[in-house]
């Protein structure tokens, strides 16, 4: 703005030039801070958008990973499972290998018996 008075040969009138000035420049520098302290808080709020998008997609990735960790744990616990009914199954096998002979003997000494005695007869 302009000064309130030009009178530059009057000491009062040069002092309130030099106030005037000084406050023409300081009232600028306030006009500068405040828009750079506008801009840091700009910045501030985008900064902490990205922080909550990038905390979002953290906590996304760890539900993910957990269920990832949750179903190869199933999988193993399915494999386990099929592990132990092949075990069963092939002790039924066996068992039923053991009865199978038995009963094969118990023929061939019945059939043996049977000769016997129709030899003796």
């Amino acid at each position: 703005g302009a000064p309130p008075t030009a009178a530059a040969a009057d000491p009062l009138g040069q002092t309130l030039n030099d106030l005037w000035r000084a406050f023409m420049e300081a009232d600028a520098e306030s006009k500068e801070l405040r828009d750079c302290l506008e801009t840091q808080q700009a910045d501030f709020a985008l900064l902490r958008e990205h922080t909550d998008r990038l905390e979002a997609s953290i906590d996304t990735e760890r539900a993910k990973m957990d269920a990832y960790h949750a179903d190869k744990m199933r999988a193993i616990a399915q494999q386990m499972r099929t592990m132990a009914d092949q075990v069963e199954l092939r002790g039924e096998v066996e068992r039923l290998r053991e009865q199978l002979r038995r009963a094969h003997e118990d023929d061939a000494f019945r059939a043996m018996a049977q000769r016997a005695a129709s030899r003796t007869a």
